[in-house]
């Protein structure tokens, strides 16, 4: 019985949706605050009211994280579209970025970010001008 103190309490508060998708990606929506501790693929990650915060060490894939306040990373983040009003890249943070709508970008000196186009537009209009380029990669090119 001792073993069973040790475990950490998931508290769930009212409001919050969880689903999963037709490709088992899981949603989130929360109107408070949402702190992420485990690696996972994500469908949607949202705070309504809050902020979304990844933990060191956790690598979360997500089509979209929304947040009213601001979306903290500590660990690794790869997400089509971030929408926070603030998005802070803490120290040895990494974030591949598609799309990012917010205010403030703040990153520490050890972080990485990719990407981060402020529109469908944007993105379109630089892999068309770099078309050539593209075809020219390695076929055999895949995530390692």
């Amino acid at each position: 019985m001792e073993e069973v103190k040790n475990f950490p309490t998931m508290i769930i508060p009212n409001g919050t949706d969880v689903s999963v998708n037709e490709h088992g990606q899981l949603s989130i929506r929360t109107p408070g605050n949402l702190v992420i501790q485990n690696s996972g693929v994500y469908s949607v990650i949202e705070s309504g009211n809050g902020s979304v915060t990844i933990d060191p060490d956790v690598k979360v894939e997500a089509v979209s994280v929304q947040a009213a306040d601001s979306c903290f990373v500590a660990g690794e983040l790869t997400a089509w579209r971030v929408h926070a009003s603030k998005i802070i890249l803490e120290k040895g943070a990494q974030a591949n970025i598609m799309l990012q709508e917010s205010e403030t970008l703040e990153l520490d000196r050890n972080a990485r970010l990719v990407g981060n186009f402020a529109s469908e537009k944007e993105l379109y209009l630089t892999l068309a001008r770099f078309s050539r380029q593209l075809r020219s990669l390695p076929q055999n090119l895949g995530s390692g």
